[in-house]
């Protein structure tokens, strides 16, 4: 009788211990999954944010990256035009300089022409000038009727007539005659579009003769005798 009693009392304590090793286990194996769970969960959300992090890291560094490539992009077409235009500006200016170099080579080698025309003519000549303007067929003639008492005047008129028009022209009617000195008298038959400037040049100018300066200077002299 006693032996069954120990049996059972050993049976019941071996299912309590078996009742509570298996409490114990499944509580620890709750807990284990609870934290792997937990862990998981965190591990998930770190990465998510990195993922975000880099992301707006990335966007920011492209953002830049585009804004830096745009802005030398404008900066390098800005500087090429400039270099464009400064150096058609130069090739502009050179041209004009060569121009007034050629202008004023033409004006020397005419000066001379002139300067050779006067002291080959004689002091005291009587002198008649007809001059035919070519610039414009379709325009009358300009036929100038010259009575010089000295070659310089002739001289001076020559100079004049390469002038090139420098003041407001005062337009004189058709076939107008002006008396320009007592040894010197003009007589003039040309079309309305041809002016007279009666305005004051200055003192150093060799185009200026007796006040008066012929607006158009694209005169062919026909013959002089």
């Amino acid at each position: 009788m006693d032996s069954v009693v120990a049996l059972v009392v050993v049976a019941v304590v071996v299912v309590e211990v078996i009742v509570v090793v298996s409490v114990v286990v499944v509580e620890v194996v709750v807990v284990v999954v609870v934290a792997v769970v937990v862990v998981a969960v965190v591990v998930v959300v770190v990465v998510v944010v990195v993922v975000v992090v880099v992301v707006v890291v990335v966007g920011i560094v492209v953002v830049v990256v585009v804004v830096v490539v745009v802005v030398v992009v404008v900066l390098e077409v800005e500087s090429r035009i400039q270099r464009e235009r400064g150096e058609r500006e130069r090739g502009e200016r050179e041209r004009e300089r060569g121009e007034r170099g050629e202008a004023r080579e033409r004006s020397g080698e005419s000066e001379r022409e002139r300067d050779a025309l006067s002291r080959r003519l004689p002091l005291e000549p009587a002198l008649s000038l007809s001059l035919s303007r070519v610039r414009s067929p379709s325009l009358s003639s300009l036929s100038l009727s010259l009575l010089l008492s000295r070659s310089r005047s002739l001289c001076s008129l020559l100079r004049s007539l390469y002038a090139r028009p420098r003041s407001t022209a005062l337009a004189l009617p058709p076939r107008s005659s002006i008396a320009l000195s007592r040894s010197l008298s003009l007589s003039l038959s040309y079309s309305p579009h041809l002016s007279l400037s009666r305005e004051r040049e200055r003192e150093r100018d060799p185009f200026f003769i007796y006040g008066i300066r012929l607006i158009n200077p694209h005169i062919l002299i026909k013959h002089v005798y």
